[in-house]
C-alpha cells in the first residue's frame, strides 16, 4: 500500500497542510484542541507518520530549506511575515524552514557550514549587496538557493524582489500641490537595495524638473532614535516630502520635527499592519507573507527541476490589504 502524505491527512480532517504538520511536530499552542483530536485521528486512521531520517536514506534529500538570518534587521515583523509565508508554502511539498544565524566571522560562514554538513537542500538569502560573496559562493558550488533581493554579481540567480520604482512612483502621486523639496531615506548604502532605490527615485524626479530630489544616507533604520530624531530636527525643515524606505524610523522623525514645519510624511509597511504609524502619514504595505511564499516556491520548484517564475511585490494600499 502506497505510504500516505501529509495532503491526504489534511483532506481527511478538513485542515490546512500547515496545521497537520504543526500538530506532527508538536507545534500544539497554536492549535486548538478539537483540531489537533482531528489531526491526530486522520493520521491514525491513514497510518501517517513523520519519518524524515528514513527518507534522507532512501533519496539523500533532507526536506530542509535553510533561512539565513540577518544580525542587524531590527524589524520583527518582516521577519515573522517572511517566515510563515516561506513555512506555509514549503509545508504543501513537505518541506520544514530551519533558520540560521549569519554568521559574523566570514560573509560566507553561514551557507559553507550549512552546505559541508549536508543540513538541507536549499538556502534563502536577504540583505542582498552588489557583489554578493554568498551568492557567488553558492553558484560556485551548484548548491539551490534564492535571495529576497537582487545583486549585480553578473550572475544569473533567482529572486524575490519589492518593485521600489512603482513604491515611488505611487508616493509622488500623493505629494501635495506645489511640493518642491523630497528627501528620500535610503536604506545602508552596501546594499543592492539603496542602489536600486536611488535608480528609481532618480527615474521618478525625470519628468519634475521642478522638483529637487535628495538622497539621505546619514540616517537609516539600524540608526539610534536620538540620531533620526536629532537629523530631523536639523533638517525637516528644508523638505516639503520625506519619503523614508522603512516604517520603523517615521516615529523617531516625527518627534523630531519642528511643530510648525509643514512635511508630508512617506513609507513603506511591511505586512498588513498599519497601527504603529500616524493617520497622517502616507503609506504603502509590502506583503511580506507573499514574498516568503513566493521565495519557497521558486526554490522548491528548482529543487524538483522546475523553471522559476520572476515574482516582483507590488507595493498595496491599506484597502488592497487582505488579512
Amino acid at each position: 500500500m502506497a505510504k500516505s502524505t501529509l495532503r491526504e491527512v489534511a483532506k481527511l480532517a478538513g485542515v490546512s497542510v500547515a496545521t497537520v504538520s504543526r500538530v506532527l511536530n508538536g507545534q500544539i499552542d497554536r492549535v486548538r484542541p478539537s483540531t489537533r483530536e482531528l489531526v491526530e485521528s486522520a493520521s491514525e486512521k491513514l497510518g501517517f507518520k513523520l519519518d524524515r531520517a528514513a527518507r534522507r536514506l532512501r533519496t539523500g534529500e533532507t526536506r530542509v530549506i535553510a533561512y539565513i538570518l540577518n544580525r542587524s534587521d531590527p524589524s520583527a515583523q518582516f521577519v515573522s511575515e517572511l517566515l510563515l509565508g516561506l513555512s506555509d508554502r514549503a509545508l504543501l511539498d513537505e518541506y520544514h524552514v530551519v533558520i540560521v544565524p549569519e554568521a559574523e566571522i566570514s560573509p560566507i560562514g553561514s551557507v559553507e557550514y550549512l552546505i559541508e554538513s549536508k543540513n538541507c537542500d536549499g538556502v534563502v538569502l536577504t540583505h542582498t549587496r552588489l557583489d554578493d560573496a554568498r551568492v557567488r559562493w553558492l553558484q560556485a558550488e551548484n548548491f539551490p538557493f534564492i535571495t529576497h533581493g537582487q545583486t549585480r554579481c553578473s550572475i544569473e540567480h533567482d529572486f524575490v524582489d519589492y518593485d521600489h520604482l512603482e513604491f515611488l512612483k505611487l508616493c509622488f502621486a500623493e505629494l501635495k500641490p506645489n511640493s518642491k523639496r523630497i528627501a528620500l531615506i535610503c536604506p545602508p548604502t552596501e546594499l543592492t537595495f539603496f542602489t536600486i532605490m536611488t535608480e528609481a527615485f532618480q527615474t521618478v524626479l525625470v519628468p519634475h524638473p521642478e522638483m529637487h530630489g535628495s538622497v539621505i544616507t546619514e540616517i537609516n533604520v539600524e540608526s539610534t532614535v536620538e540620531k533620526i530624531s536629532d537629523w530631523a530636527r536639523r533638517e525637516s525643515g528644508r523638505y516639503d516630502a520625506i519619503i523614508s524606505y522603512h516604517d520603523g524610523i517615521i516615529g523617531a522623525l516625527i518627534a523630531g520635527t519642528q511643530p510648525d514645519a509643514a512635511v508630508q510624511f512617506m513609507t513603506r509597511v511591511f505586512g498588513h499592519n498599519r497601527s504603529h504609524v500616524p493617520e497622517s502619514v502616507f503609506l504603502l504595505h509590502q506583503d511580506v507573507y507573499r514574498d516568503g511564499w513566493a521565495l519557497a516556491d521558486a526554490l522548491i520548484g528548482k529543487l524538483q527541476g522546475k523553471p522559476a517564475t520572476p515574482y516582483n511585490s507590488h507595493p498595496k494600499r491599506s484597502d488592497e490589504i487582505t488579512t
